[in-house]
């Protein structure tokens, strides 16, 4: 398993426990800091973290329809701190 798949399995793995004992709004910071872990070790190696939070936030909407409705709460909270922070300043800059 690359260590992208890995990366969201565990996020999407937060997510689920989160959701199981009634924690979803804790868990947000855990899977942050798990993908901004990801990010920094992946940096010279995928010509930056874009390329990298892409693929992440891909893989994460493929998951997202099979995660029950709290853990969703979780997911769509990473993708739109992804959309935010990672993504969006990319789309900025090119106009």
């Amino acid at each position: 398993m690359d260590m992208i798949a890995e990366c969201v399995r565990d996020v999407v793995r937060i997510a689920n426990f989160s959701e199981d004992i009634g924690q979803t709004a804790n868990s947000f910071p855990e899977t942050k800091k798990r993908i901004e872990r990801l990010l920094s070790e992946n940096k010279t190696q995928h010509h930056g973290h874009r390329a990298v939070a892409q693929r992440v936030r891909d893989q994460l909407d493929q998951a997202y329809g099979d995660q029950p409705m709290d853990a969703k709460e979780c997911i769509d909270k990473v993708i739109g701190w992804l959309d935010e922070e990672h993504l969006e300043q990319h789309r900025l800059a090119l106009f």
